[in-house]
């Protein structure tokens, strides 16, 4: 019997977000059906479902099959080929992005160096392969610590902006990348320090501020879930909720 690329998965999380993403046809709010019942599902933030609808709705245009349909296995392949292309093409971005921090950090060899490394990492090479979350995350990550490295030497407002909205989409993907927040503060203070700016005076933190107001508003508008319906957000009936994944 042929079996579809959904049944020889080896990543436990890769099935689950394909119905759930399949789920957005209906809601804004994903959903799982957990013993027949539609249980909003948390875990994991609906960033990578947005893309992976999008490439899936895309990949349509080309291909002749049912997005996110389990039957044929054509189907159901070429369903799963759509999310592993957004985690493949999350990692080959995330690539470069390391490049760029290492060559602006220190030297252009230096970044060469950092982004050969990750090239050669296992995991980042593995994780690139799975229809999932964790390469897409990794990508909003690097990509935030760009504009927080300019924070702390220029202290522009649209760099604490441009921080703020990459790490919103972080933690709309995986709300473990909320401890970026620790790089923004520590980027924020280097700039005090290096503009000699007085840490007790309260108009020295407004960028940082606007910028955390920023996160906010732009998490919340990645994730209605989040404020439209809290209570099933952060504690449905099951462990899928947004702690099991923290």
């Amino acid at each position: 019997r042929r079996i579809s690329l959904q049944e020889a998965s080896f990543h436990p999380d890769a099935g689950t977000l394909q119905q759930v993403t399949a789920s957005l046809r209906e809601s804004i709010h994903p959903h799982l059906l957990v013993f027949g019942t539609p249980l909003l599902y948390s875990v994991y933030g609906p960033v990578f479902m947005y893309l992976f609808h999008g490439v899936a709705w895309l990949l349509c245009l080309a291909v002749d099959y049912s997005a996110f349909a389990l039957t044929p296995p054509e189907s159901a392949d070429w369903t799963r080929i759509a999310g592993r292309t957004v985690s493949a093409l999350a990692g080959s971005i995330t690539l470069w992005l390391t490049y760029r921090l290492g060559a602006l950090a220190y030297h252009r060899r230096v970044g060469v160096l950092a982004m050969g490394l990750l090239g050669a990492t296992a995991l980042h090479i593995q994780s690139s392969h799975f229809s999932t979350v964790d390469v897409l995350m990794t990508l909003w990550t690097t990509w935030s610590l760009l504009p927080m490295m300019r924070l702390a030497t220029t202290g522009r407002q649209r760099d604490y902006l441009a921080a703020a909205v990459l790490m919103a989409l972080a933690a709309a993907t995986k709300l473990n990348a909320l401890v970026i927040l620790l790089p923004y503060l520590l980027a924020h203070l280097a700039r005090i320090r290096s503009a000699g700016l007085k840490l007790a005076d309260p108009r020295t933190h407004l960028p940082a501020l606007f910028g955390l107001a920023a996160f906010v508003l732009a998490f919340a508008l990645l994730v209605p879930s989040s404020w439209l319906r809290p209570a099933d957000y952060f504690g449905p009936e099951y462990h899928g909720n947004v702690f099991y994944s923290a």
